[in-house]
């Protein structure tokens, strides 16, 4: 599976999330950002606060626009197809801190490597790892390529995850 391989498909997981958990109330897209969101010029990405400063990207963007009061709320997701990176975990903080995200995700084809799937094992560090708000947290997961899903073992937060629902 090739990068583009890897974000059609992530894509296509991430739009059938979000329309089960938030269509009832929002208008859902599913975006793959070329540049900076700073430089993008979709409507609702426009609608954050400082979006102008927005000088990174991710992956994949999942944008959330209340059918009733147009407020937009922001989903991240970041793919690789090697083992996430304690840089990539950082990066994906400060953008979910940043944009206030709604939900974040680090998706790898890989997994974790061993010695940061021991990080996260211990509760207090990936608790300053994932966690972004009380309620939010970011959340990885191996891409099982083979049946084009979420490899639930591998998923982390180990508690309160949206993904596996433990």
């Amino acid at each position: 599976m090739n990068k583009d391989e890897l974000t059609d498909s992530l894509c296509e997981w991430l739009s059938v999330f979000l329309d089960a958990k938030y269509s009832n109330d929002y208008l859902i897209e599913v975006l793959k950002p070329e540049s900076h969101l700073s430089r993008n010029t979709n409507i609702a990405i426009k609608k954050l606060d400082g979006y102008a400063s927005f000088d990174f990207h991710t992956d994949i963007i999942g944008l959330l626009t209340h059918k009733e009061n147009g407020e937009v709320e922001v989903v991240l997701m970041n793919r690789s197809l090697s083992a996430i990176s304690l840089k990539e975990i950082g990066e994906m903080n400060c953008y979910s801190k940043i944009l206030k995200s709604k939900h974040s995700f680090i998706a790898s084809t890989k997994g974790l490597p061993d010695e940061v799937n021991l990080i996260l094992l211990n509760d207090e560090i990936a608790e300053k790892l994932l966690k972004i708000t009380d309620e939010m947290y970011i959340h990885i997961f191996k891409w099982d390529v083979e049946n084009n899903q979420i490899d639930s073992l591998s998923a982390f937060p180990l508690k309160n995850n949206i993904i596996t629902n433990k």
